[in-house]
């Protein structure tokens, strides 16, 4: 297999991969927060939410984490928020 064959199908696949994160937040289409699903998804993760120094929530979820970013997307847009959601601080393991 040639080399550029072998990046078409290994680069694809790590783009799209899905990991484990600290925090997560939903988002609307136009990219604001969407507080309602954002705290409907915490109670269904079994994490806590948390403010920001604007009032804004999001989810922490740390080592107790039942989900990782692409399940967090799919329950957010289950809930209403159709925009991309937001995750940092990725799990090293």
């Amino acid at each position: 297999m040639k080399l550029y064959q072998l990046l078409l199908l290994v680069v694809p696949a790590s783009v799209i991969s899905c990991s484990t994160y600290d925090y997560y937040l939903c988002n609307n289409e136009d990219g604001s927060f969407n507080e309602t699903a954002t705290a409907d998804v915490c109670k269904v993760a079994g994490s806590f939410l948390q403010t920001f120094d604007d009032e804004r929530h999001y989810c922490f979820c740390g080592d107790s984490c039942v989900f990782d970013n692409c399940d967090f997307r799919d329950i957010c847009k289950h809930k209403g928020a159709l925009g991309p959601s937001n995750c940092w601080a990725k799990d090293k393991s």
